[in-house]
């Protein structure tokens, strides 16, 4: 199983949005059939990373590929916790 890696920055707000898309949408179209993002930077998130992530991780399952949230910091999971999404996105520690 091939296998690729997004590093997610340190700050995931409405200003990395637009560029992190873009890096996802890099690492989807690679042969790769399992996508692994690094959390082990993120020091902030809000509602709008959140969203995006939920959306990229409905694309990859529409395309028969897994992804999952790895190495996630404590601001990562304190972050999906409040927001309610904890339990949607497949996030590791």
């Amino acid at each position: 199983m091939a296998k690729t890696s997004v590093t997610l920055p340190e700050k995931l707000d409405i200003s990395c949005v637009s560029n992190l898309k873009g890096r996802l949408e890099k690492a989807l179209a690679k042969e790769a059939t399992q996508i692994e993002l690094n959390a082990h930077k993120v020091e902030f998130v809000d509602s709008s990373t959140i969203q995006l992530l939920l959306s990229f991780q409905n694309e990859v399952h529409n395309q028969g590929k897994e992804v999952q949230i790895v190495k996630s910091s404590d601001a990562m999971l304190s972050g999906s916790t409040l927001l309610g999404t904890d339990s949607l996105l497949a996030i590791q520690q």
